[in-house]
């Protein structure tokens, strides 16, 4: 059954994901506008992928390593949030630049 409820709050959680958008659309959307169809559809995938490895990876017991070795959740949130502190202030830092949205002869449209 703890098998079960592990599976749906996954799910739910991923749903959820899902259908909010968030830095990953915000990168899709721009791939997909300067630099054609093909390389946001590259993305999109992308992005699919990274989400089901790490499905994969919660299901086959990243839960127990980490209450097995605490220090080793402490870490990964200390890495997870630099990290989206560093993706932040890249955004905002490139925020003053306009997007370049050229379209040229050999863009895919």
């Amino acid at each position: 059954m703890v098998e079960v409820t592990s599976i749906l709050s996954i799910a739910a959680a991923l749903c959820v994901g899902a259908v909010s958008p968030g830095p990953s659309f915000l990168m899709v959307a721009k791939t997909a506008a300067s630099a054609g169809r093909s390389n946001g559809l590259n993305a999109a995938l992308g992005m699919g992928l990274g989400t089901l490895i790490f499905a994969i990876v919660s299901l086959l017991g990243l839960n127990a390593v980490f209450l097995a070795v605490p220090a080793h959740y402490v870490a990964l949130k200390l890495v997870g949030g630099l990290y989206l502190a560093y993706m932040g202030f890249r955004i905002w830092q490139g925020a003053k630049q306009p997007l370049d949205v050229s379209i040229d002869a050999t863009s895919e449209v």
